[in-house]
């Protein structure tokens, strides 16, 4: 069939070793219906002069976030670069630098996480000018704390809120596991008490 031609000229285009690629089929066998000149070479050249990559960059963007290849570049990825440096307040260095940190944001749905992370963030830090709001969105933990789901964002927020805890120290947890964030809240709790006795 079909199917080498494509993966020979994905490995050939990207530089790949056998087994960086297939490692990427793995997590993305989608790939394997793709047509390399129809949809694969498209998207990572629009990619590539969209965000100024060096061979080198794009083929580590496409090795840790292999399913970019399956993203339409007008319809999705450059909706998302376009927001994320509008929104932050990106020059197209910063921007690829972000994505480069936290290469999930390309993954994330612009409506359903991007945006709306934000602006929970924004209403968490009301006092921090966009930016400086930005500038910690950008900075080292930031990435991770707006490509998270929005969903678990709410909910965590809800459980902060019913325990009194201000909603700013939610920054920093998306990591946390719910096991780790639960530790971390019953430490608090107990070193509230202590300070009332």
């Amino acid at each position: 069939g079909n199917i080498k031609p494509t993966l020979d000229a994905v490995q050939g285009h990207l530089g790949l070793s056998d087994a960086e690629l297939r490692k990427m089929v793995r997590r993305m066998p989608q790939i394997i219906g793709f047509s390399f000149e129809g949809n694969i070479k498209p998207t990572l050249d629009a990619v590539q002069g969209h965000l100024g990559l060096s061979d080198d960059e794009l083929r580590k963007m496409v090795r840790s976030l292999p399913q970019i290849i399956g993203y339409s570049f007008e319809g999705n990825i450059k909706p998302k670069c376009d927001w994320l440096q509008q929104a932050l307040g990106l020059d197209s260095a910063q921007l690829v630098e972000l994505l480069q940190k936290q290469r999930v944001l390309l993954g994330m749905s612009l409506d359903k996480s991007l945006v709306p992370n934000l602006a929970f963030w924004r209403a968490c830090f009301p006092e921090l000018p966009d930016a400086e709001l930005s500038a910690k969105v950008v900075g080292p933990n930031g990435p991770r704390q707006l490509a998270q789901s929005h969903g678990r964002l709410q909910e965590r927020a809800a459980l902060f809120d019913a325990q009194g805890i201000p909603r700013p120290l939610l920054w920093g947890k998306a990591a946390y596991t719910d096991e780790r964030l639960e530790a971390w809240l019953a430490k608090r709790a107990s070193a509230s008490a202590e300070k009332l006795t």
